[in-house]
């Protein structure tokens, strides 16, 4: 136990204290939110009335977090703080795997960046997705085993030891993981990339990888054949989205890919601004092309353009016109006087994402690094146009999008890790870097926790 303390009180893990705290902070001034599914999720055990935990697929999530929610709220903060701060950690340690750097001259700034990131992402996203209990665990808690499950992949294709206690921890986060549909689709599509993996570079997978998979497989099941879920769509047609049945399957994906670029572009605008910069660094020092250099300014200058154009980025969606519902948030992607009929910004949107995709895999320099970062955009993506099938797709709010931001979010703090994992930043730097980061944080962790008391921003 001496051993653990004195392990945190070392420089490079003092960030993650300081999140602890701001967490703290947050959560202190949670409380259950009435109205919302906090009601019957507190109360069902209690009354005994478990007819809505049989509202959709997610049995097993239903249940377990009904059980806890029975228990005074101060169980579920404790919680939801360790998750938390075993969350931030992990992503400060898969960016140092993915980039395969063994030097800890950096890790300071590492940790600091990836603490001051995380109250940067979009609070609606934050607020519905983490702070507002049910949210939590719908969306955070899976989101957190679907990752540690794939981190075991990313483990292996990296030829790392994956530990037993890690597999069995594995198979029971997954049991929860694969009972929520956006973190059974992650890890599915993270098996799909470690297959591939494997197979295009001559791999032999694992005995013990190969059953594991068979297992998560197995789990997948009752949120894929139980009928609940189907029930719950015929509803929330006929109350939200009438004419949803009319739709065709392009008109489906059109109208849920520019709902998700609405997202992406006026409120993930900043992390994807990083991962442009980013990603642009490693191209201007990595190749002496000068097509390759004009290729990786174009998404650079389009998402500093949605960071500083406050006219088109600042105002979220607050209404919807169904009738509407094609071209809605084409004119929100910041082309003024586009007729609502232009397929502009869907283009525009479109080519720059794909471009900077493109530009990424590229200037990594191994493959095991390509196919992890594959991963964490194909999964991101898949995720967040997945509500195109949804008639609920506007009735959720952007909380559904709180996987792909997640999954970016992680993104950017591996390539900011690969960035600088070979340039030698002066004490001073990192002190200055360190003391934004902290003010920042606790100022953030005071409004955050004010604006979650007042209730849900979704």
């Amino acid at each position: 136990m001496d051993a653990f303390f004195v392990k945190f009180r070392k420089r490079e893990n003092i960030p993650f204290l300081i999140f602890a705290l701001c967490m703290v902070i947050i959560h202190s001034k949670i409380h259950l939110i009435t109205g919302s599914d906090d009601d019957f999720m507190s109360t069902s055990i209690k009354n005994g009335n478990l007819t809505q935990l049989y509202a959709n697929n997610r049995i097993v999530l239903n249940f377990l977090g009904s059980f806890i929610m029975s228990f005074p709220l101060i169980i579920w903060k404790i919680f939801n703080i360790a998750i938390l701060l075993f969350f931030i950690i992990g992503i400060s340690k898969c960016a140092i795997i993915i980039s395969k750097d063994s030097v800890k001259n950096n890790n300071v700034i590492l940790n600091w960046g990836v603490c001051f990131l995380f109250f940067l992402l979009p609070f609606n996203i934050l607020s519905s997705g983490i702070f507002w209990a049910t949210g939590a665990f719908n969306y955070f808690w899976g989101l957190c085993g679907s990752l540690f499950i794939c981190l075991v992949f990313i483990k292996d294709m990296f030829e790392l030891e994956v530990k037993k206690e890690e597999l069995i921890a594995g198979l029971i986060l997954g049991i929860y993981a694969c009972d929520v549909e956006q973190p059974m689709v992650i890890i599915c599509i993270g098996g799909i990339i470690y297959l591939a993996y494997c197979f295009f570079n001559h791999k032999k997978i694992r005995k013990n990888l190969f059953m594991y998979g068979i297992v998560l497989i197995l789990e997948c099941m009752p949120i894929v054949f139980l009928p609940f879920s189907s029930y719950r769509s015929i509803g929330e047609q006929t109350a939200y989205f009438p004419n949803f049945g009319m739709l065709t399957f392009l008109d489906k994906i059109y109208q849920g890919t520019m709902h998700y670029y609405n997202h992406l572009v006026n409120e993930l605008s900043l992390v994807f601004f990083l991962i442009a910069l980013f990603t642009a660094i490693l191209v201007f020092r990595n190749t002496q092309s000068i097509i390759f250099h004009v290729m990786a300014i174009l998404p650079l200058l389009y998402f500093l353009y949605a960071l500083v154009a406050p006219i088109t980025i600042v105002k979220l969606i607050t209404t919807l016109d169904i009738d509407g519902y094609i071209y809605d948030f084409s004119v929100k992607l910041y082309y003024w006087g586009i007729g609502k009929d232009s397929f502009l910004p869907f283009f525009f949107a479109t080519f720059n994402l794909i471009l900077l995709i493109i530009l990424l895999l590229y200037v990594l320099q191994t493959n095991y690094q390509r196919y992890a970062i594959l991963f964490f955009c194909l999964a991101a993506f898949t995720t967040g146009i997945m509500m195109s099938f949804a008639p609920s797709i506007f009735v959720s709010g952007h909380r559904v999008f709180f996987a792909s931001d997640i999954l970016f979010f992680i993104v950017a703090a591996t390539l900011g890790r690969i960035t600088i994992m070979n340039i030698n930043i002066p004490k001073s730097g990192e002190r200055i870097f360190s003391c934004v980061a902290l003010c920042t944080m606790l100022v953030f962790s005071v409004l955050m926790g004010t604006l979650q008391n007042k209730g849900i921003s979704y």
